[in-house]
């Protein structure tokens, strides 16, 4: 258990605290308008995402996959030796795609990005409307 806490060093447990700290930053204008348009953003990634599928001609399929990690260690008590930690890493391998349905893929996230940026417009304007900065 010592080991385990040691491995969560103040660096790491930044990193897992800045979405949260970062988030209550916000203003309630500022939350309010980011969820508003959270929905386009996530199409307008779709669509660049589509796009480098149609340029490539293949989509990228990444994953995280674990390894295991052998490092010198001497617990306290005992002799020196190796221990290991799980490590993990992303690949990223090519995965064969019907062009012609990515690009009627394409054209539709196009149409519903258009409504969706409508709907954050309106959402926003609701946002400054009703929430004082």
């Amino acid at each position: 258990m010592q080991r385990m806490c040691k491995i969560l060093t103040p660096k790491i447990l930044g990193l897992i605290a800045l979405p949260l700290l970062l988030a209550g930053c916000l203003s309630p204008l500022e939350r309010c308008i980011a969820q508003a348009n959270r929905p386009a953003v996530a199409t307008a990634s779709a669509i660049t995402e589509t796009q480098g599928n149609i340029a490539r001609g293949y989509a990228i399929h990444t994953q995280t996959v674990p390894y295991p990690i052998m490092y010198f260690c001497t617990p306290p008590g005992e002799r020196a030796h190796y221990c290991t930690r799980q490590g993990y890493r992303t690949v990223e391998t090519p995965v064969a795609i019907n062009i012609d349905q990515e690009r009627r893929k394409l054209a539709s996230l196009r149409k519903i990005l258009t409504r969706q940026k409508t709907e954050a417009q309106r959402a926003t304007a609701q946002c400054r409307a009703t929430i004082t900065p």
